[in-house]
């Protein structure tokens, strides 16, 4: 599904036709769907009631989703008899960190963890104290971060600068794409990150 308006009829057939099949499909997107929380609650209460038909994948790009919405897929993901590997939640500006963090606090509870997780940084880090806390909050759990790091016209100390390399150092498999773009508040600025 993509680059239409889903009426929560119709998605509930579709859920509904998922439990004709023997095995579940390896996965669902319904990116650029308009969908918002409520419909995210459907989604969420259908594979909890039936963990055995949930995708290896499931992608909601680019909808109108909120913390609230990520706070449904939080109690799905918690539930291990779910088996999604890869959750994807890229260009939803009104997703906020406390979201985005609940997603990874759920996976890191799995017994399987999620495998990727996907999400546009600067929907998420908009200000300077955001910069902070996401690094705070992915200290303790590096590998969820994206694999595309873009930094751009924050204004931080070296203490984070510090942190943002420490985070990087203990992450088990490296980043695709980093750049960085910060104004530092302190005159050595980004020799601390190496």
């Amino acid at each position: 599904m993509s680059s239409c308006h889903v009426d929560l009829s119709v998605l509930r057939r579709v859920m509904t036709a998922l439990t004709s099949r023997c095995s579940p499909l390896d996965a669902i997107a319904m990116n650029d769907c308009k969908l918002d929380n409520k419909y995210v609650k459907e989604i969420a209460s259908f594979f909890k009631d039936k963990p055995e038909m949930a995708p290896k994948k499931l992608s909601l790009d680019n909808n109108r989703i909120t913390d609230v919405g990520c706070s449904f897929l939080f109690e799905l993901i918690c539930n291990n008899d779910c088996k999604f590997e890869e959750i994807s939640l890229r260009k939803i500006p009104r997703i906020g960190l406390h979201g985005i963090f609940s997603i990874v606090s759920a996976s890191a509870s799995r017994k399987d963890h999620l495998k990727k997780f996907c999400f546009t940084l600067r929907d998420v880090v908009r200000t300077d104290r955001d910069l902070r806390e996401f690094v705070e909050i992915f200290s303790a759990h590096p590998d969820y971060l994206p694999n595309d790091l873009k930094f751009e016209k924050y204004h931080v100390g070296n203490d984070v600068l510090q942190a943002m390399g420490n985070m990087l150092a203990r992450r088990i498999s490296p980043i695709e794409c980093f750049s960085l773009h910060l104004l530092s508040s302190e005159p050595d600025g980004i020799s601390v990150l190496f």
